[in-house]
């Protein structure tokens, strides 16, 4: 499977919700064509789940950044909003079943996308992590072994 191609139909795909919150929607790609080899079912899955997740947090004009990065033998991918953040105390639980943020309000979720998340994520051997500050945004960050 050829991963830009996959993500290029996502951010096409999530182009809507960014254009109604006058969001600047950025993808880049150090990588003309990607192969990678992993179910692209579970993969079209963790990409539009992140950066859907970061244009729902974003704040209205702000920029969601979405970038895949080749290193040697993994694949990044990199989403980064200027939303709402997320505070230290609900970070370690952000993975749990039905936890959601204190401060989301009344954005509306099941707190159970980013469990989901991490376990396509793990099916794939990979890890994910995230850098965070209230009031500033969000940066998560997937790393996937290319396989061969």
């Amino acid at each position: 499977m050829y991963l830009i191609r996959l993500e290029i139909a996502v951010v096409q795909q999530s182009q809507l919700s960014a254009q109604e919150k006058q969001l600047n929607l950025i993808f880049t790609s150090s990588e003309h064509c990607l192969e990678f080899s992993g179910d692209e079912t579970l993969l079209k899955h963790i990409i539009s789940n992140l950066l859907n997740n970061a244009i729902k947090y974003s704040i209205p004009q702000g920029t969601v950044l979405f970038e895949i990065i080749k290193q040697k033998q993994s694949v990044i991918l990199k989403f980064q909003d200027q939303g709402i953040g997320i505070t230290e105390a609900d970070q370690k639980q952000l993975f749990q079943p039905f936890h959601r943020g204190e401060n989301v309000g009344i954005i509306p979720g099941s707190g159970l996308g980013l469990t989901i998340v991490q376990q396509c994520i793990i099916a794939h051997r990979g890890e994910i992590t995230v850098n965070s500050q209230v009031g500033v945004g969000s940066t998560f960050t997937v790393t996937l072994p290319i396989a061969k």
